[in-house]
């Protein structure tokens, strides 16, 4: 009897060691999934972004740059079309992937994102030489917006912190508006 309660001790030990092994083996697992599916995501979210973008430097590029911002090469309309139905069918390949793999408020600042270079994208096909219009100006500051807010939802989705930088586009816009009144002032 005295060497079956001299074993408890032990056998306690082992049991105890079993039971956190198994935990702190699960939770590895779960840390190791997790990583796994956020680097997934990661790449889905960034390959969103770029087939976006792809619509949106096109519309740019229609909408006469040199005007406006610069930022995008000038391109014809035609070559502008067809560069948006490409880019809308890659769009479309990485949307399924977004609803598989992001969450909902990834999801709906995406599709907000594709909506308002959608629009955009409208306008360059039907009105290019209305680049200082203010439904252009209106246009492309709604994608930027939407933009930014698009890129905060995919941070938070995957545990990014930090403080996202502030639109390049927007900055240009003002500044070519603040041009364009002081030389219209003069």
């Amino acid at each position: 009897m005295s060497n079956l309660l001299s074993a408890i001790p032990a056998l306690i030990g082992v049991v105890v060691g079993v039971i956190t092994t198994g935990w702190t083996d699960r939770l590895r697992w779960k840390r190791n999934q997790a990583i796994r599916w956020d680097e997934r995501r990661i790449d889905v979210y960034a390959e969103y972004a770029l087939t976006i973008n792809k619509v949106h430097m096109t519309a740019l590029g229609m909408v006469n740059p040199s005007s406006v911002h610069g930022l995008a090469e000038p391109i014809s309309h035609e070559a502008g079309l067809d560069l948006i139905a490409q880019a809308e069918a890659r769009r479309t390949e990485a949307w399924e992937k977004m609803l598989l793999l992001a969450d909902g408020p990834t999801v709906e600042a995406a599709l907000r994102w594709h909506n308002t270079v959608k629009i955009e994208a409208e306008f360059a096909q039907s009105r290019p030489h209305d680049a200082g219009s203010v439904d252009w100006t209106a246009a492309v500051q709604n994608v930027d917006e939407a933009r930014e807010r698009y890129y905060e939802a995919a941070r938070n989705s995957v545990g990014v912190t930090g403080r996202l930088t502030v639109s390049t586009i927007r900055q240009l816009l003002a500044r070519d508006q603040a041009q364009r009144n002081s030389v219209q002032g003069n």
